[in-house]
């Protein structure tokens, strides 16, 4: 009697397990290890993710890895081939259209309309920056006119100007970001808000 309510519990605590495994989980609840995010792919024109907004935001497809059952949905890795259909992972493959999940990540926007150069503009602000050219360039002509009538404010609002573009804290005049590499370093503007705690 007692090797048989043995095995009424072992079975019943392997149907728990089993269950436990077969239970979805949110997508949103998911831990690093149980779900794969594919790398964006850049815009060759912008060099920005494809799919950035206005807002500096894109968008990446994230698969569950094999046997995680997200949302009620899994899928498994699919072998490696050369077809636009695939997605390269970590080192394994899925299909494109199998994302379980779209995770947000930042970008920095840019109008494929009035695109402006980092570099272009440095060079304008460095060499020609006594003429305005560099204000010009980023949409600022009251100001690139001020700075030709001023010989660049007398040099002075030339080198300022060199240092605010390298800093990135001028950009274009529409708003958005200077067109660069992708994975270029950005500088970082740090803002301290009441919340902020210096020691």
């Amino acid at each position: 009697f007692a090797n048989e309510s043995m095995w009424a519990i072992v079975c019943a605590l392997l149907a728990c397990v089993a269950m436990l495994r077969a239970q979805s989980l949110p997508c949103d609840s998911l831990f690093a290890a149980q779900y794969c995010c594919a790398r964006p792919v850049v815009d060759t024109h912008t060099q920005q993710p494809a799919t950035c907004t206005p807002q500096n935001l894109a968008f990446v497809p994230c698969f569950a890895r094999d046997g995680v059952i997200c949302d009620g949905k899994t899928h498994s890795e699919v072998p490696a081939n050369t077809s636009d259909d695939t997605v390269e992972c970590r080192g394994s493959f899925y299909l494109r259209g199998a994302a379980i999940f779209n995770r947000t990540i930042s970008c920095h926007y840019v109008d494929s309309s009035s695109i402006c150069d980092y570099d272009t503009a440095l060079a304008l602000s460095v060499f020609l920056g006594m003429f305005g050219a560099d204000r010009f360039y980023l949409g600022y002509p009251a100001l690139g006119l001020l700075k030709l009538v001023t010989f660049g404010g007398l040099l002075f609002g030339q080198l300022l100007d060199v240092v605010l573009i390298a800093l990135q804290i001028v950009g274009p005049a529409d708003g958005t970001a200077y067109r660069m590499p992708y994975y270029a370093a950005r500088p970082h503007a740090s803002v301290s808000d009441g919340d902020t705690l210096v020691t």
